[in-house]
């Protein structure tokens, strides 16, 4: 290469270099004056403006898209509830004819009957339904008319634990229920009307039985003598029988002797309980009557008709069942069908 060209080239190079560097210079200028200006401030406000509108002009259509898919779904739900009703509608329908069917003949189905175990309604108490087990609260006595459950013999097993439960006052009770400490130096258990240890198959359901509107006052030797051994026997009918349906209380009358200096509790001087079996081949009932006291006789001895509990506590026990086979189950004395075998 000559040198000509060589100088040619160099100045070429210099000159794009120059022109490079100008243009750095003009829009640092640019920038400054600019800055000094307030211009690029004010455009920055703008950029940010427009950035704004756009991110609202989106979080607008998420919105709104939200609010048509919130809608079309809500649009779906009541169509679904409408359905699940209507055919709620006709499963009760169903039932209803079942029971119309059913209720005046002797082979009727007692799963389709609702609340079957409830005695008819006194309106000297207040039906309270807790989950588990239901009963009617007398303001009077300060404890339940009855208590009444349904048993499973699968719930007759279970691994909760009473010690971790506690009484308690029961606030679905409108007037309130008897309180733990009325009992305090009395002399009497808070005696469960509703076992415990028929509700050990889950740590929701035994810790309802500590609810003070499930005890009465029971005297100790009583309350964890005969009773007890009552209780038992029928854990043991439930797991050979599967289902029994089961009414307990205290028999409450005016005159009985009180305790408590809040509440007044009455104090029982009998104690009731009955079990119906509806279960083919062999349906039937036995009703058991208890002085509210140590005893060491056997359980036959206290059996009595359900008819007799009815005439001395006034109330009328499974007025559901067919009016022939109520009749026939309250009128009998069935001690032979309940004792077959030893425990």
């Amino acid at each position: 290469m000559t040198a000509g060209k060589r100088n040619n080239s160099d100045n070429s190079l210099f000159s794009i270099q120059i022109d490079k560097w100008l243009w750095v210079i003009t829009l640092a200028g640019f920038l400054y004056f600019a800055y000094t200006e307030g211009i690029l401030k004010e455009f920055w406000h703008i950029a940010q403006e427009v950035l704004a509108d756009e991110i609202k002009n989106i979080d607008n259509q998420e919105d709104t898209q939200k609010d048509k898919d919130k809608k079309k779904d809500k649009g779906k739900k009541r169509k679904k509830n409408k359905k699940d009703e209507n055919q709620k509608d006709e499963i009760i329908k169903v039932i209803d004819d079942e029971i119309a069917i059913n209720y005046d003949t002797k082979n009727f189905n007692p799963q389709l009957i609702k609340e079957l175990e409830f005695p008819a309604t006194s309106t000297s108490c207040q039906i309270v339904r807790h989950k588990y087990y239901s009963l009617c609260y007398a303001n009077t006595h300060e404890q339940a008319m009855w208590v009444a459950y349904c048993l499973e013999h699968t719930e007759t097993q279970g691994d909760a634990d009473r010690e971790d439960d506690h009484f308690q006052p029961d606030d679905l009770v409108s007037a309130g229920s008897a309180l733990p400490t009325d009992y305090l130096g009395s002399g009497y258990d808070r005696g469960h009307l509703a076992p415990a240890a028929d509700f050990i198959f889950s740590e929701n359901a035994l810790a309802e039985t500590f609810y003070m509107s499930n005890m009465s006052p029971q005297k100790p030797d009583f309350n964890r003598g005969i009773w007890k051994e009552l209780e038992q026997k029928v854990r043991f009918w439930t797991k050979k029988e599967k289902t029994l349906y089961i009414v307990s209380g205290g028999v409450l009358k005016i005159g009985l002797s009180k305790i408590g200096k809040r509440n007044k509790i009455s104090v029982p001087d009998y104690f009731y309980k009955i079990i119906l079996d509806l279960q083919e081949p062999e349906i039937k009932a036995v009703a058991f009557l208890m002085k509210n006291e140590g005893s060491q006789q056997p359980l036959q001895n206290f059996v009595v008709t359900i008819d007799e509990i009815e005439r001395q506590t006034g109330i009328d026990f499974f007025p559901k069942l067919p009016d022939e086979l109520e009749k026939q189950l309250e009128s009998s004395l069935s001690v032979s069908k309940w004792f077959k075998s030893k425990r």
